[in-house]
């Protein structure tokens, strides 16, 4: 028997707002993601609950803690926007063009430089939606572990991941003293430790 709660769930566009929520932990982030007000959110995660007649997260203190449902219902909005992802991509190469969507999640550290390296791209595939993260450490690894993005940037890279790793910047680390301090007027420094340096690790 074939399943109908495609007919109960609503629209794509509620999937993705759904899913923006749920890898983005708020509301407020979701919304300012999708260049949405806060409250049509709020009204497309209820309209969702409504059709699958479960709660999707619960309130925890000031923050949400999704559901099994929610998390179920994730997981399957993923499937369905991916596979449209792939369908809009076949189609752009069966038109001799490029498009579908580069997902890219970078630590902190890396936020000034790569948007300038993505500039020449973004003019060379201008169909293609670039879709750009930045966070700590902790939450691209997060992201790497459950598979979000299609490319991430570290200034160290996980070595305990079955991953592809591939150096393309140097990210040299510089010691920087003022005009007035005793080290500054050392024309040569160590790094190794000695009574009266401060060693820099």
């Amino acid at each position: 028997m074939k399943s109908r709660l495609h007919a109960h769930i609503g629209t794509l566009r509620q999937l993705e707002i759904f899913l923006a929520v749920y890898d983005l932990g708020s509301i407020k982030a979701a919304s300012e993601s999708l260049h949405l007000t806060q409250p049509t959110v709020s009204m497309q995660l209820k309209k969702l609950a409504e059709a699958i007649g479960m709660p999707l997260y619960e309130r925890v203190g000031r923050g949400r803690e999704f559901t099994d449902a929610g998390r179920a219902l994730a997981a399957t909005a993923r499937e369905v926007l991916d596979s449209f992802e792939r369908l809009d991509m076949e189609l752009s190469d069966l038109r001799g063009s490029r498009a579908g969507t580069l997902r890219i999640a970078v630590v902190t550290t890396s936020k000034y430089f790569i948007p300038h390296l993505l500039g020449s791209f973004c003019e060379q595939y201008p169909k293609v939606d670039l879709q750009f993260r930045v966070g700590n450490r902790e939450q691209i690894i997060r992201r790497l572990h459950d598979g979000l993005d299609d490319l991430y940037v570290f200034s160290h890279p996980p070595e305990d991941e079955d991953i592809v790793v591939t150096d393309f910047l140097p990210n040299p680390l510089v010691a920087i003293a003022p005009v007035g301090h005793p080290l500054a007027k050392r024309r040569r420094l160590s790094l190794a430790p000695r009574p009266g340096v401060l060693r820099v690790a």
